[in-house]
């Protein structure tokens, strides 16, 4: 972050002296220097730039997918209630338990 700061630091007033000096030949060192932090492979500035490129959620938005959520849950649970395999392994638990195989602690 300091090394950012430095960075705008330094272009901003280089800029400013270039605004106030505009008959003074081009300052070649300011165009090379721009040009070489132009595009990093630093993560951290990717993730910075992803970040502001992404919109955030509004509040309708937040509801929205919580419901979507909630919704997969419960198709989720629909589904695996309905399923034959998992009907025989919950009965084959409820034999175990009855015959002392396992108690119900291993369960809670």
């Amino acid at each position: 972050m300091e090394q950012f700061e430095e960075h705008i630091s330094v272009e901003s007033s280089e800029l400013v002296d270039a605004e106030f000096h505009e008959h003074a030949e081009p300052d070649l060192h300011l165009e090379e220097h721009h040009d070489e932090n132009a595009w990093t492979d630093d993560p951290v500035r990717v993730y910075l730039r992803e970040m502001g490129s992404v919109s955030l959620l509004s509040r309708q938005g937040e509801i929205h997918l919580a419901q979507r959520m909630e919704r997969g849950k419960y198709l989720v649970r629909k589904a695996l209630s309905r399923s034959p395999l998992v009907w025989r392994r919950v009965l084959a638990l409820q034999e175990d338990l009855r015959q002392g195989v396992v108690r119900m602690d291993d369960f809670f």
